[in-house]
């Protein structure tokens, strides 16, 4: 839910830069010893000793990179790329000093490591950094199902790869409704892939087996993110981050032939937004909203650095200072932050409280909270309640004590973002909730 957390998926670049030279290449044994040493630091980060991944750093290396900064980039690269598989390809080249590039295969495409020698042994510079051809995991639907691929022109330039998910043996005129997932922050593919769990295939091949059809689809800042100017960033909203893509895909799932009804189903700041996006369309027959929170985002940044902080009695400075301008969003300048977020973002939210969107609606309309999830908590559980408290249409609870923000078992909220690095599948009980949710707004 939080920029820069469930979304933290932004690698971090650590190289010494200077002055450019011509790349030649280097004999095998000449560089042996270079490619040694940049196995050793592969081995010992895949190995989880990130104190050994440093033996090789000179002293200004040692300083600005800790065995905590490594660690945190190798939870980041799992998160985003998925397990680690080992080295794919080491090659060294002189550059006005020796340098190696190891490519890394992860599940989900390959990511250079570059270090930069001072000496024989000895790394003045380290670099991860995306291999763009290898991007991207197609996962192959279970046999129970059928699936189909597309992509769909949302507006001009954009364009959108998705999966279309039946259920298995539906006949020509039979009807079913047709779900559309909303994916959390940052960027994500079609099956909002994260560690080890793909949520989003989980549940459309669970709602399929269960007589739903699904589209879900790559986000516009999975497809698209590399090409965003800093500007373009900066001005960004969830208009464009996830609203207007949401709406093209609703309307695409209601010409279906299929469609008895379109039902969203929202997870994390897709939770968040449903409502809003519901209110948007007009054309939906129900909204799900998965690890949600009618709250704003920043409320939910503050909380989640607060726990990660062991929830001090004295607030830090730095978080006194958020709070400061949070009470004055829509005067926050167009270059700042509040809580990592921009000022357009922040004041787009401020602007569309969930509140206002539900008090409009009149539809079936379903929460479900996992009770191990460290990033959208009990708090947010006890908003949805305190918001639909008057609501005008039917809704309905659901809370799974065990399963965390992915709605998975088997994680604690102490083991953080590590649990998502454990191969697993979306609960089963939820899937049956989900989809008994998803047929009665079909009746």
């Amino acid at each position: 839910m939080k920029k820069g957390l469930l979304a933290l998926l932004a690698l971090a670049c650590l190289l010494l830069t200077g002055c450019q030279y011509i790349s030649l290449p280097v004999g095998e044994e000449h560089a042996a010893p270079y490619l040694s040493v940049a196995g050793q630091v592969a081995e010992a980060m895949a190995g989880g000793d990130f104190e050994a991944a440093r033996t090789s750093f000179d002293q200004n290396l040692l300083d600005s990179v800790t065995a905590q900064t490594l660690e945190d980039i190798w939870l980041q690269l799992q998160l985003q790329y998925g397990p680690y598989e080992g080295t794919v390809s080491s090659t060294a080249t002189w550059q006005g000093g020796m340098r190696t590039y190891s490519l890394l295969g992860f599940a989900r495409g390959n990511v250079y490591l570059q270090l930069v020698f001072e000496d024989e042994g000895v790394v003045g510079g380290i670099w991860f950094g995306p291999d763009p051809s290898s991007q991207g995991q197609e996962l192959a639907a279970p046999d129970d199902v059928e699936e189909t691929a597309g992509v769909l022109k949302v507006e001009e330039g954009v364009e959108l790869p998705y999966a279309l998910t039946r259920p298995k043996g539906l006949q020509p005129g039979e009807k079913t409704p047709v779900v559309v997932l909303v994916h959390g922050s940052g960027s994500s593919d079609k099956n909002e892939s994260i560690g080890a769990v793909s949520p989003f295939a989980d549940i459309a091949w669970g709602l399929a087996r269960r007589g739903v059809s699904c589209l879900r689809y790559d986000k516009r800042t999975f497809v698209y993110g590399a090409e965003y100017t800093q500007q373009q960033i900066q001005d960004m909203t969830v208009e464009e981050e996830v609203i207007r893509d949401a709406l093209a895909f609703i309307q695409e799932a209601g010409s279906l032939e299929e469609a008895s009804c379109v039902v969203l189903v929202g997870h994390s700041l897709g939770g968040m937004l449903a409502p809003r996006i519901a209110d948007e369309s007009g054309e939906l027959a129900g909204l799900a909203c998965l690890a949600g929170s009618p709250r704003q985002l920043w409320e939910i940044s503050l909380d989640q650095n607060l726990q990660a902080l062991g929830n001090p009695q004295t607030l830090p400075a730095e978080l006194e200072a958020e709070l400061e301008k949070a009470k004055d969003i829509q005067g926050l300048d167009a270059e700042d932050t509040l809580f990592g977020m921009g000022a357009a973002y922040v004041q787009d939210l401020d602007l569309h409280p969930a509140q206002a969107s539900l008090d409009r609606l009149n539809l079936p309309i379903a929460i479900f909270q996992g009770g191990e999830d460290f990033q959208v908590g009990e708090k947010d559980y006890a908003a949805w309640e305190q918001a639909l408290q008057s609501y005008a249409g039917r809704s309905e609870f659901h809370y799974y004590p065990e399963l965390n923000h992915l709605f998975v078992a088997g994680t604690t909220k102490e083991e953080g973002l590590y649990g998502y690095l454990k191969p697993a599948a979306v609960d089963e009980a939820l899937l049956d909730d989900l989809a008994a949710f998803v047929l009665s707004c079909a009746s």
